[in-house]
């Protein structure tokens, strides 16, 4: 018979045996499971990563396309074989004064553009001969005229809220580029006193073209066109270094800028004659080979036959002004000075598809425009002189972004002033613009361009207090 000793083992070892066992099965278990969990993590994790990377290539993609929609299926370049290009864009002016003018508010304008061009070289074999039309659709309300009541708009895609037939011309291209005809519906700012600058700000004191022409002539300008001419030799455009002249003539008519007529009143109602322009211009260290800094200078003139009102009472023909234009690169970041823009290209001190370096290499740039009255007793102005600063890639790994400064000053005649006092009105004397502007260009097709405008003496005849202006300026090419 076993002894109590025993038996007291024996049912220590049971209850001990019934105590541990669950526990052991139980961590079995729990190691089981928890192998099985890390492999579904595992798993998991890994099939995340698979579908983040797609993820991950898209956006790359978006960044990195030169439009919004891209390549959109192939059709860009199936096009681009014939000889056909289709561009889009839309456009806003976002502005509000919180300071001064005549009251205080906030305004929208918005653009869209839709261009087409034909290389009919590829498309039929007509060597240097292409053909381009455009279309615009605006529409909104102007922070000028709903509440501050200055002269120049402050925002630069106010005119012509409508749509609207805008170009519609052909261009032959002959001796390698150095000589070209271009004849149809077309503007001459399209090609006179031109600068890319022009499009760093908002305020269309800048944005556009130089303002004062249109206070001193009945000029045309996007989206707004007239029959007209233009022969163009010299120096090709592009990366060329040297003298070009071109000569143009226009149709001067009154009625062509009509909201109603959208564009497409092609009558030769030239009530206002012809409008006959000329500019002189040398490119200076454009070549890829050149090592200094690019700059361009311009002079010009213009003349209408007439006939014209003056402010007097009387009739007048032949009117006319001069203007200049002058560009220059004073600071290129990061290559040697004597290294040539072609060493500059390669070493990535560009972006960009523009033709021209001045559109291309970061650094600090300046430029200035004037024109001048020489019938100062016809149109409202007889001077009007701007001129800024912008800078390409001021910030480290911001290349593509641009700061610039600008101000303007508009100048009225004194016939002018004399004729508003005459009839009792307030009298203009000058107004001021000024801004700074930042474009963030968010990828190849698409930048924001927050800006602060003060205007000073709004309206020039010392009626209301001196403006504040926040605005934002946005582009997408699709």
């Amino acid at each position: 018979m076993p002894s109590p000793t025993c038996l007291a083992r024996g049912l220590c070892a049971c209850l001990l045996g019934l105590t541990v066992s669950p526990v052991l099965h139980a961590v079995d278990n729990y190691n089981s499971s928890t192998e099985k969990i890390n492999e579904n993590l595992t798993h998991f994790s890994s099939e995340a990563e698979k579908n983040r990377q797609p993820e991950e290539d898209m956006i790359d993609e978006l960044q990195e396309r030169q439009y919004l929609l891209g390549d959109t299926g192939g059709w860009r370049e199936d096009l681009a074989d014939y000889g056909l290009a289709i561009d889009l864009s839309f456009a806003m002016n976002l502005a509000g004064n919180p300071v001064g003018g005549d009251s205080r508010g906030f305004t929208q304008l918005n653009s869209t553009g839709l261009n087409f061009g034909v290389d009919l070289e590829k498309l039929a074999g007509l060597e240097g001969l292409s053909f381009f039309s455009s279309l615009s659709v605006r529409s909104g309300t102007s922070l000028t005229l709903s509440h501050i009541h200055n002269v120049i708009n402050v925002q630069q895609l106010y005119g012509n809220e409508s749509y609207r037939l805008v170009n519609l011309y052909l261009e032959q291209v002959l001796l390698d580029g150095h000589f070209s005809i271009k004849a149809g519906r077309i503007a001459q700012f399209d090609d006179f006193s031109h600068s890319d600058a022009f499009a760093y700000y908002m305020n269309n004191a800048f944005d556009g073209q130089p303002v004062g022409f249109f206070f001193m002539g009945p000029f045309t300008a996007y989206p707004v066109t007239t029959w007209g001419a233009l022969i163009r030799g010299g120096v090709p455009t592009g990366q060329h270094d040297g003298f070009y002249g071109m000569v143009g003539a226009y149709g001067a008519d009154s009625n062509q800028a009509n909201v109603d007529n959208h564009g497409t009143d092609f009558t030769f109602n030239f009530d206002q004659g012809a409008n006959i322009m000329g500019e002189l211009g040398y490119k200076l260290n454009w070549s890829k080979y050149s090592s200094g800094l690019p700059g361009k200078y311009a002079l010009g003139a213009w003349m209408f036959t007439g006939p014209f009102t003056t402010n007097s009472g009387g009739t007048t023909d032949n009117i006319g002004g001069l203007y200049y234009f002058i560009e220059q690169n004073l600071y290129r970041e990061g290559v040697p000075e004597q290294v040539p823009n072609s060493e500059r290209m390669q070493a990535r001190q560009v972006w960009g598809q523009s033709e021209g370096f001045m559109e291309e290499i970061q650094g600090l740039y300046f430029w200035t425009t004037g024109q001048f009255n020489l019938s100062d007793d016809v149109n409202q102005a007889d001077l009007f002189a701007s001129a800024g600063l912008y800078y390409r890639g001021l910030l480290p790994g911001r290349d593509q972004d641009i700061l610039s400064l600008g101000a303007a000053w508009l100048n009225f005649s004194s016939s002018w002033g004399n004729a508003q006092r005459a009839a009792g009105q307030p009298v203009q004397d000058y107004e001021v613009e000024l801004e700074l502007s930042y474009r963030y260009q968010v990828t190849n097709y698409f930048y924001l361009q927050p800006n602060i405008q003060g205007v000073i003496n709004p309206g020039a005849a010392n009626q209301f207090d001196d403006a504040l202006v926040i605005g934002l300026q946005l582009q997408v090419d699709f």
